[in-house]
């Protein structure tokens, strides 16, 4: 079961982190400002936006740190249930993770 929700958690993680570095790098055309310097041999004068850009790294970030503590969780958890009821004793070499 601890596979699972470590894989559901990863996914939605995946997902989201997809999802943030799509809104970062989402642009839009922009009217450019008075006194643009374009360089010398430009043929594309027009001008874009990345309105979305803080909030899809915010959510790039958030979504590597959620996938950072599912792994922890899940690390956390397979050792709990290795050792089984009992706090004291210790994990049987062929069973140890």
């Amino acid at each position: 079961m601890i596979w699972w929700l470590t894989s559901a958690g990863l996914l939605a993680a995946a997902v989201g982190l997809v999802d943030g570095i799509v809104m970062a790098l989402d642009k839009k055309r922009a009217p450019c400002p008075d006194g643009k310097y374009f360089p010398e041999g430009t043929t594309d004068l027009t001008c874009y936006a990345h309105p979305q850009a803080g909030i899809g790294m915010a959510v790039a970030s958030m979504s590597i740190v959620l996938g950072t503590v599912v792994m922890l969780a899940s690390i956390i958890a397979r050792s709990k249930l290795a050792r089984g009821t009992n706090p004291g004793a210790e994990v049987p070499p062929d069973q140890a993770l």
